[in-house]
């Protein structure tokens, strides 16, 4: 499982490679296997190489990977959240018009 996922990225799919590298990471880590340290360094990697912000959110917020971010990974990671608009907080009161199921009115 850790070597299939350890294959390679596959482009364009940053949040489910993230997920099922927390997935795996995860698993082995609960399993004592020796290769987990490998899979959370993979999944970091790959996570700040694709700069997707929901990947990286979901990194950040691991309990396995957090203690192993060094300072820089840890920027980084929190630089793509932060560019993909996560974590700012709800929509001001002045654009909650935005969001609407059916058609809106300008304010």
């Amino acid at each position: 499982m850790i070597a299939r996922y350890l294959s390679g990225p596959v482009p364009r799919y940053g949040v489910f490679r993230a997920r099922i590298g927390l997935a795996v990471a995860d698993l082995a880590a609960s399993a004592g296997h020796d290769a987990a340290s490998l899979a959370f360094t993979g999944l970091i990697g790959e996570a700040i190489a694709a700069g997707d912000g929901y990947a990286a959110r979901d990194v950040l917020a691991d309990d396995g990977c957090r203690p192993r971010l060094t300072g820089v990974e840890q920027q980084a990671l929190a630089d793509a959240a932060q560019a993909a608009g996560l974590g700012l907080g709800p929509f001001p009161a002045s654009l909650k018009w935005l969001n609407c199921s059916r058609p809106c009115r300008w304010p």
